[in-house]
């Protein structure tokens, strides 16, 4: 260990199964504190040198200060980053700032899935059939449906063939408003990339469901920075798809694991037949909406 720790206050926020502590160090600054199980070694490695990548382009994410392990456990230690949570500041903010922020979450991600990486390391088109499949099988034997569950399915299984040849690139995992700060400066923050994978660069937008509804210009900013606007007409039919697929397992997740959250994913898989018009149209309202006022 690199660095003495002279205060710890748990922090509980959040889903992720690390423990996780706002310390203070030995050289006055504040940090965050994360502790993984001992098995998380590589994963936790990979994350911390992704994130140290990344802060090295001066991009907007937390400095890495230290890493390192015991018998029990893994530590990574970030500076601790103020500013405001966006999903509590969003609604205070103007269409215009909230799609510059877009913008800019937008722009990051675009750097971030065009870091090198061997195309080699997944199969995705293997590697998503089978979770596909999975959640299939899991909505099948929930005890809860979606009033319009089938024609979700039908649209899986559709276009599922879309995902033959797709590349890879670097993930953040869990791209959203509830891991984005607005910093003092203005600025956009990226935190928590404790679910960091691989996989097809287009699926980290599966989460503009939290996104969109929260903030619809927020997420036309971010499609239209990462594509500089010219959104490729197979970019919907995917994002619907993957938008679909985690809409599907989602439900029987809440069963397993938090039955409260049932009333939201069927909240959300109704908003996603509003989105598509029941699949007929895969631009969703909230970027048709600025389509139809350019038109």
């Amino acid at each position: 260990m690199a660095v003495k720790i002279l205060t710890c206050k748990p922090l509980n926020k959040g889903w992720s199964t690390d423990r996780k502590f706002k310390v203070q160090i030995d050289d006055g600054r504040f940090g965050l504190l994360r502790i993984a199980e001992r098995t998380a070694y590589e994963t936790k490695q990979a994350e911390f040198r992704l994130v140290q990548s990344l802060f090295g382009q001066d991009l907007p994410v937390a400095e890495p200060i230290a890493f390192w392990a015991d018998e029990e456990s893994v530590y990574t230690l970030y500076e601790w980053v103020e500013g405001q949570d966006m999903n509590e500041v969003a609604s205070s903010l103007s269409e215009s700032v909230l799609y510059d922020l877009g913008c800019q979450s937008g722009q990051f991600l675009r750097t971030l899935h065009t870091l090198p990486i061997d195309q080699g390391q997944r199969d995705w088109n293997s590697f998503y059939q089978t979770k596909i499949d999975s959640k299939l099988e899991a909505y099948h034997t929930a005890s809860h449906s979606y009033p319009n569950g089938q024609a979700m399915l039908d649209f899986v299984q559709a276009n599922r063939h879309l995902l033959a040849e797709r590349p890879i690139s670097h993930h953040h995992g869990d791209f959203h408003t509830g891991n984005f700060l607005l910093g003092k400066d203005g600025k956009l923050k990226v935190l928590d990339f404790d679910r960091y994978d691989s996989g097809d660069p287009w699926e980290e937008f599966n989460r503009l469901i939290f996104t969109a509804e929260l903030a619809p210009a927020f997420a036309r900013g971010q499609l239209d920075a990462y594509f500089d606007e010219r959104i490729p007409e197979d970019f919907w039919t995917l994002l619907a798809l993957y938008v679909t697929v985690n809409s599907i397992g989602a439900l029987s997740w809440a069963e397993r694991v938090d039955p409260n959250q049932i009333p939201l994913m069927k909240e959300q898989a109704a908003t996603i037949s509003e989105w598509y018009a029941d699949f007929t149209c895969l631009v969703p309202t909230w970027y048709a909406k600025k389509q139809n006022k350019i038109r």
